[in-house]
């Protein structure tokens, strides 16, 4: 009888071993981000991590993703100012106007999510690794999770919104970087090899 690991046997090992882990705090706070964004671009053996990667593929997953989340923080942005200015004026922001900027945020979040059921969609097709899907999953979750449990929004949730949304694009940037360095050095020693 079998006792041995549950994984699925489509399920690569370098599931197990990618090296890379996501701290939703990374978004949040810029030094740390700083220092995430160092640490992928700085990784030794990024094969691991980005496996079988179609560099075409992720790189049309990222623009996706990228596009949802430049709405997103374009959307906050804008909103907050919105709030700001009728504060300088010295009115009220009204109820009406506050269930207006939830629903336009909440809309948005159709966005990214047909943007995670791409990247479910490629790993499932073996075009994006396990490894590197389950992260950008996770950067995309945390940004997801935080705008549905946004409960009374104001100026600083928005704000807060803003920096969530563009931290994470900056994440996504660097692993779209990494992608496309590891996949091009990759195509270029296989060419250099059939021609030995």
């Amino acid at each position: 009888m079998h006792s041995g690991s549950r994984r699925s046997p489509k399920e690569p090992k370098e599931h197990a071993h990618a090296g890379l882990k996501f701290d939703p705090n990374v978004l949040r706070d810029e030094k740390q981000l700083a220092s995430k964004v160092e640490e992928i671009l700085g990784l030794k053996d990024p094969g691991t991590f980005i496996g079988k990667t179609s560099g075409t593929t992720y790189r049309r997953v990222h623009e996706i993703l990228v596009s949802a989340l430049d709405k997103i923080a374009e959307v906050a942005h804008s909103e907050r100012l919105k709030l700001e200015s009728i504060e300088v004026a010295g009115q009220k922001v009204s109820g009406q106007m506050i269930e207006e900027v939830k629903k336009s945020l909440l809309a948005l979040l159709t966005d990214l999510s047909e943007a995670l059921i791409m990247v479910r969609y490629q790993k499932a097709r073996g075009q994006i690794s396990f490894a590197l899907a389950d992260y950008v999953e996770a950067v995309v979750r945390s940004v997801i999770d935080h705008i549905k449990n946004v409960e009374n929004v104001n100026k600083e949730k928005l704000r807060e919104i803003e920096k969530l949304a563009t931290n994470a694009r900056s994440l996504l940037d660097s692993l779209a970087v990494l992608v496309y360095e590891y996949t091009k050095a990759h195509a270029r020693r296989s060419h250099e090899e059939e021609y030995e």
